[in-house]
């Protein structure tokens, strides 16, 4: 289903400017009387608006034939109405969309920080994930819920990515988007700000984890964690499976239970330390953090201070885009629980 096929009145423009005279042909039961799209019926309250050009008046081999004019002909009244350029409203590129996104030093609402669980997408638009239960259930983006006047920031968002920046430009021109197979419309007077943690804050956040130690009252069973570049994404995931089923679980938090430090060997960008150091605010009894520290070596070559635990079979990620679960190899999983005796 999809909006064309509702009876929401809606204009359609159809461009033909720049088709080929057989791609204008593979159009033809749109531009039919009673226009179809795949076979379906379009809604009562389309309204249809097909643009062509002065050249395309002109006879050639590689100009549209008379089957494409007599359906043209048969819409509306019969007349072609000539627009000069002047009368149509400009259209933004997704920069210049984008650009209304700023920085708002005294901003006052509400924050999505792109560092917590799910995708981006999930986190903006809304998308699948696992309830209680293991059971994949569709969960409503911020977007979605944002009243009217209302004011969002959008904390360390991946502006770097072009589907991202695409997305969210399209969702703005076309003031709203598709969402579990249904058309979301914004809210009225809705303002999106931008917030980008600086190298300086993360200096310091960094500082709060690599300067701490154990929390007194907490007494680790386990003293270091090791993590690297190739553990850290399964780590922050959470979908695990139990017992042969999808389940939700704080995989970070089960992997640091009772550690007063977690190592991480290899170096990081700033976006993984983010993620990393964000997800580590939210512990009960975060460790301290400790960097370039190997497991390969000991201070005492005559002890044997690493072993691995067998804490599961598998690690299962689950894939936004293809809807899957991807499986990790057992010795990946394992990597993630080293053990300093």
């Amino acid at each position: 289903t999809g909006r064309i096929y509702s009876d929401t009145p809606l204009t359609l423009v159809i461009d033909l400017t720049g088709m080929t005279p057989g791609q204008i042909a593979s159009l033809n039961e749109l531009l039919d009387r009673h226009p179809k799209l795949h076979g379906q019926a379009l809604g009562t309250q389309v309204r249809r608006v097909v643009l062509m050009s002065a050249n395309m008046l002109k006879t050639g081999p590689n100009k549209p034939g008379p089957d494409c004019w007599r359906r043209l002909q048969a819409l509306g009244d019969g007349e072609l109405h000539s627009v000069t350029v002047d009368q149509l409203s400009p259209v933004l590129s997704d920069q210049e969309l984008l650009d209304g996104v700023k920085h708002s030093p005294g901003f006052a609402g509400d924050t999505l920080d792109f560092h917590g669980e799910g995708h981006w997408r999930n986190l903006l638009f809304g998308g699948l994930t696992l309830d209680k239960t293991g059971q994949p259930v569709f969960q409503a983006g911020r977007l979605a819920d944002l009243a009217e006047n209302a004011c969002l920031e959008l904390l360390d968002a991946p502006w770097d990515e072009p589907e991202f920046t695409h997305t969210l430009a399209t969702a703005l021109r076309e003031n709203g988007f598709f969402a579990n197979g249904e058309w979301v419309t914004l809210k009225n007077g809705i303002t999106l700000t931008r917030k980008d943690t600086s190298k300086e804050e993360l200096a310091w956040l960094f500082s709060r984890f690599t300067q701490k130690g154990a929390s007194p009252a907490h007494v680790p069973s386990r003293p270091m964690v090791y993590l690297n570049r190739a553990t850290l994404e399964d780590a922050l995931a959470d979908n695990t499976l139990k017992n042969g089923h999808p389940s939700r679980t704080n995989t970070l938090e089960d992997l640091l239970n009772g550690c007063a430090q977690v190592s991480v060997t290899d170096s990081l960008t700033d976006k993984q330390w983010l993620r990393l150091l964000r997800r580590l605010e939210q512990l009960p009894h975060p460790p301290a953090v400790l960097t370039g520290h190997s497991f390969t070596r000991c201070p005492n070559s005559q002890v044997e201070c690493v072993q691995y635990q067998k804490r599961a079979s598998a690690l299962a990620t689950y894939q936004d885009t293809h809807r899957i679960y991807q499986m990790t190899a057992q010795d990946q999983w394992e990597s993630l629980w080293f053990d300093t005796q």
